[in-house]
């Protein structure tokens, strides 16, 4: 679908121009799109398990091994250490940040092997800094540029850095440097001043760009290479660089080379199929009154949470025995929700990985909600493993 096409503004005695500092007097207004990244990502996850996937969450390859042209497949459960045998005909390794890691350590990787180069981007989390839905994005004098987001209602996403970044990827966190360049980068050009104390929280990840040999991070190419390798005849894939926006045609292309190595190539579909809980038509704000009026004793906002965060799929938890209250809106159905569609193990699972409720949700109902995750997983799933430790 197309969007409103880029213009010139003045910003002086104008709503846009409004939040802003007085020496700047001109802009432009472009549009764009916005995801939840969480929600993105878990949905993917259900959607393929609904097409005969199976998703194992908190499971590293361990050994990768050829063996009569297919690959013995070592799994392990990174909590417990359970590990399970399986063989694949063929291999995608799309491990992000990792995947040469996971080359090298099990000697796949040679002179022709793709170099991957790591790069932290970190943001900060601030109490609303301006009123309506724009965002801004601020000009930088490095040259780089720095976005502010209107953020789950009640707060404004400042983002992100760029840094080169050495180590484990599990481990990156923002550092004293990147907060000051974001606080910074917002100070120069809003009237409200952010200090250290406004922010809520920060979070930081690691990009994985394919390494074309630039010297600076911001001009390493964000594209992607398909690299392919054959070992004692069992083949195999590795994706190199690529980010969220270009996911879906990425894997258009992976699963376009799988299909012709086993000779089973289809059309592509995913493209005009929607992810679970999307099967309705109109805009968000029009369905959400429909399920309001279907649900009149729903409190609106958490209604229009579910909305936002479910789709459809609310009526599987409003039609589901609440059960037990644990407070701020948050029942047991949407836990048993989570656990059984979305492979939620943990309350940081629930909290963060399938949403953004950690931002909303006081210390004492986050507590509530870890004392009760182990004992719906253990109903729920048969799994007792203490995964206490991902919290």
């Amino acid at each position: 679908k197309s969007l409103p096409s880029c213009r010139g503004i003045s910003l002086h005695g104008t709503e846009l121009g409004m939040p802003l500092k007085a020496a700047l007097a001109r802009g432009f207004t472009y549009s764009d799109c916005w995801a939840d990244d969480a929600r993105l990502v878990a949905l993917n996850a259900r959607s393929a398990a609904e097409k005969g996937a199976t998703i194992l969450t908190s499971t590293r390859c361990a050994a990768l091994t050829p063996q009569a042209g297919e690959w013995q497949v070592g799994l392990e459960n990174v909590h417990s250490g359970k590990p399970t045998q399986i063989r694949a005909r063929t291999v995608v390794n799309a491990a992000g940040p990792w995947v040469r890691q996971l080359l090298d350590a099990q000697n796949l990787s040679d002179s022709e092997t793709p170099a991957i180069r790591l790069v932290q981007g970190s943001h900060i989390i601030v109490p609303r800094l301006y009123p309506g839905e724009q965002a801004y994005i601020l000009q930088q004098p490095d040259g780089r540029i720095v976005f502010t987001i209107p953020y789950e209602g009640k707060f404004t996403l400042i983002g992100t850095t760029e840094t080169a970044y050495r180590g484990d990827p599990l481990k990156a966190q923002i550092t004293a440097q990147e907060m000051d360049y974001l606080l910074s980068a917002a100070n120069a050009s809003f009237k409200k001043e952010l200090h250290i104390a406004d922010i809520v929280r920060t979070y930081s990840g690691v990009r994985p760009l394919f390494d074309d040999a630039h010297k600076e991070a911001k001009a390493v190419t964000r594209d992607y290479r398909l690299h392919e390798d054959e070992s004692e005849g069992a083949w195999l894939l590795s994706v190199f660089g690529g980010k969220l926006t270009t996911y879906r045609k990425l894997a258009e292309q992976v699963t376009d080379r799988l299909g012709q190595r086993l000779e089973k190539v289809a059309p592509h579909w995913t493209g005009g199929e929607a992810l679970p809980g999307g099967a309705w038509t109109g805009g968000l704000q029009a369905f959400t009154t429909t399920m309001q009026e279907r649900w009149p004793k729903v409190e609106p906002e958490l209604l229009a949470r579910y909305a936002r965060s479910y789709g459809s799929d609310l009526t599987e938890i409003l039609e589901a025995e609440p059960g037990a209250d644990y407070g701020e809106g948050i029942c047991e159905a949407e836990l048993r929700f989570l656990i059984t569609r979305e492979f939620a193990r943990t309350a940081e699972d629930v909290l963060w990985r399938r949403s953004k409720l950690g931002l909303h949700l006081s210390e004492a109902t986050q507590a509530t909600i870890r004392a009760a995750m182990p004992h719906l997983v253990k109903e729920l799933t048969g799994d007792d493993t203490d995964n206490s430790s991902r919290d």
